[in-house]
């Protein structure tokens, strides 16, 4: 039995109290990141250098224990897990419990029936944000995806706390939020701030926390950075262009900040839509996430490079909590609205059904794929 489990999101907005720069860090309880079918990252920040301890099991089984060094940030990353297990962990700044939870492992290939939503364009602390939060939480995604611009105004270390661990924390300590750098997150240099705090999967030493793939049951999903060079040539584009060679899993997912196609005040991005528009179509990547603008938006199928009758769908949600942004239809535009949401997505089988979901918990639009 856990000790200390992590509390509502009221109180963990109050615990994480926006601090003055230059003051004591402040201290995040823990959360998870990197899973993988047979690992998971656990991680937190204490209020002043203590050495750590987790304690984690298969639900079942004795407890294990593992040591940390001293310091503020605290990383323990479990290895040889089992599939589609569940585990129990807990934290210890010394001997102090400081929060735990369950997780259960990506399961393996095979597995067909699981959920996750995708949010973006989040971290600005108003009411709109814990209003979306709130819904995605209660929705109970297996994971999530998250698009990028995590903090705002330049991914400030203060405002972590109120704008991500107290809208997510309690989310975050039982499902991976798998994220992607947006343009704010650079507003400090070389997004140090954002990297501090997330973890990506890495198989290899080839993988990178700014780019990097896992896979969830039948699904190998793809997690990019637009912030940096993706062009044909660069490492970024040959690492994905050979992950995408590579892959055999039935369902293919890619998210990351800057939309290919957009009716936003941004609008889309032609040097996305010019790099990784063939590389989608040509290895059936199903649909591809993103953010940027604020509003939500999805594109009619498109088959703009392999016409090869396979077509990917794009999604457009950044209205995870900033200020919206007009949006008006495009030629490519099946649904706009300019409105706060996240979405929900249901793979079944050979079908994958999503919705935009409001921050008053109402799908306001709906959509399906089938399986290429």
């Amino acid at each position: 039995m856990l000790r200390r489990l992590l509390p509502p999101a009221a109180a963990l907005l109050a615990t994480f109290g926006a601090t003055s720069p230059g003051s004591a860090a402040a201290m995040y309880v823990p959360y998870l990141q990197a899973g993988t079918p047979t690992s998971m990252t656990v991680m937190w920040r204490s209020a002043a250098p203590v050495a750590a301890k987790l304690r984690f099991a298969l639900v079942g089984s004795p407890m294990r224990e593992l040591e940390g060094p001293a310091g503020i940030w605290h990383q323990f990353k479990l290895e040889g897990l089992k599939p589609g297990a569940v585990y129990t962990y807990e934290g210890f700044d010394g001997s102090a419990a400081v929060g735990g939870g369950t997780f259960r492992t990506n399961p393996a290939a095979g597995t067909s029936r699981f959920r996750f939503a995708v949010i973006g364009d989040t971290g600005s602390g108003t009411r709109h944000q814990l209003a979306v939060a709130e819904q995605m939480t209660a929705w109970k995604p297996d994971f999530v995806l998250h698009v990028g611009d995590v903090i705002y105004e330049r991914g400030e270390d203060v405002n972590f706390g109120p704008r991500f661990f107290a809208p997510y924390g309690a989310l975050a300590a039982r499902s991976v939020i798998y994220l992607s750098p947006g343009n704010h997150d650079y507003g400090n240099p070389k997004a140090a701030n954002y990297f501090a705090h997330f973890e990506g999967p890495r198989a290899s030493v080839a993988d990178s926390e700014r780019w990097y793939t896992t896979t969830y049951g039948d699904a190998q999903i793809f997690g990019l950075d637009t912030n940096q060079p993706f062009g044909e040539g660069s490492v970024q584009y040959r690492w994905l262009a050979a992950q995408l060679a590579a892959s055999r899993a039935p369902w293919k997912f890619a998210f990351f900040h800057h939309p290919p196609y957009s009716g936003g005040e941004h609008g889309g991005s032609p040097y996305v839509r010019a790099a990784f528009g063939p590389l989608f179509e040509a290895h059936d990547v199903q649909v591809v996430f993103a953010g940027h603008d604020h509003h939500y938006e999805r594109m009619k199928p498109i088959d703009d490079f392999a016409h090869d009758g396979r077509p990917t769908t794009y999604l457009v949600s950044g209205g995870g909590g900033a200020w919206l942004r007009r949006a008006q239809a495009t030629a490519k535009t099946a649904f706009v609205r300019s409105a706060y949401h996240f979405l929900g997505v249901e793979v079944a089988g050979d079908r994958l059904t999503g919705s935009a979901i409001g921050e008053d918990g109402k799908a306001f639009d709906t959509w399906s794929v089938n399986k290429n």
